[in-house]
């Protein structure tokens, strides 16, 4: 039975449980007066359940992913925050959510396992610093997050795919992103991720042109321009995804196979084929999975049109005319 006193107790909780996603810690509740008896018997009723012996779910049906972030972030040792691709989804980033929930421990703290939560210790995380207390569960900064994200990604391509699409869902920029590559220092795939960051700040703004850019080294050709501008045959300047100076090459993403879309890059092309541009379109799905096929051509391109002389875009500004 709950005496009058408990009850006063459990409003206070429930007051509590609407800013955490009804998910409180043990610690709180004892600051807030509850017993552990209280809690046994709210738990014996089914309206509360227990969670590493340490978390107490304000209800007693499953828990929504919101609510297992705060579980994970609660169930660690104090100074815990979400972190990693946890923590850029939080903030808005459009991402099939992992399996995984990611936190992040300051160093000399000792992590407690939990299943589907990876703990990291960290002897530069700043518990104070390097957390963002306005998203809720706290969230380590967005561009660390994004950062940290790609250097604990499980493959090189989900690292390179969440750093681009964190600038092209404009939730930050590249300069913001290399500020914080830069203040953490030698996180794995260093290397890689500085390269990317390098290429999505020349333009590419999608992983499947970053990784034609790649394949086009391997084929001998030189770093092209991106987002080139040719005038068409009807006079109208256009843009192209990457500019060889002899040929020019698009990647068709997911968007370019619906019909109206479609059809609008074919009349684009077709107007730019009658100005006499050489033109390869390649889809994105074709770069990922037959790169080698992708590499052919564009040798065999080279080959083909090496002899043709430099864009006239060049170095001329269409906005002048």
């Amino acid at each position: 039975m709950v005496t009058a006193s408990a009850q006063i107790h459990l409003e206070a909780v429930a007051n509590l449980g609407r800013h955490q996603q009804h998910v409180v810690s043990r610690l709180q509740l004892a600051e807030l007066g509850i017993r552990s008896d209280v809690v046994r018997d709210q738990v014996s009723a089914g309206r509360w359940q227990v969670y590493a012996n340490r978390v107490v779910v304000l209800h007693g049906g499953p828990i929504t992913r919101p609510q297992a972030h705060w579980v994970a972030v609660l169930s660690q040792p104090a100074g815990a925050a979400l972190a990693g691709i946890s923590a850029a989804i939080a903030q808005g980033l459009d991402w099939k959510s992992p399996e995984q929930i990611h936190v992040v421990v300051p160093a000399g703290a000792r992590p407690r396992p939990r299943p589907g939560v990876t703990v990291h210790v960290s002897r530069r995380f700043d518990p104070i610093a390097d957390v963002e207390f306005a998203v809720r569960p706290p969230c380590t900064h967005l561009d660390r997050s994004v950062i940290d994200a790609a250097a604990w990604a499980p493959n090189d391509r989900r690292a390179c795919g969440v750093l681009c699409a964190a600038v092209q869902q404009r939730l930050t920029t590249v300069g913001q992103l290399q500020t914080a590559f830069t203040t953490a220092g030698l996180v794995h795939r260093h290397r890689l991720i500085g390269l990317t960051l390098g290429d999505v700040a020349g333009g590419a703004q999608s992983f499947a042109e970053i990784d034609f850019v790649r394949l086009a080294r391997r084929a001998g050709l030189h770093a092209p321009a991106r987002q080139a501008l040719r005038r068409d045959a009807d006079g109208r300047w256009r843009f192209l995804d990457v500019d060889f100076g002899f040929f020019t090459v698009e990647v068709d993403g997911a968007l370019h196979l619906l019909p109206r879309r479609y059809w609008d890059d074919m009349r684009r092309q077709n107007a730019l084929t009658l100005r006499g541009e050489h033109i390869l379109r390649f889809p994105s799905v074709a770069i990922r999975i037959d790169p080698g096929s992708v590499v052919q051509q564009l040798r065999q391109a080279k080959d083909a049109w090496a002899d043709r002389p430099v864009s006239r875009w060049m170095g001329h500004d269409p906005f002048s005319d």
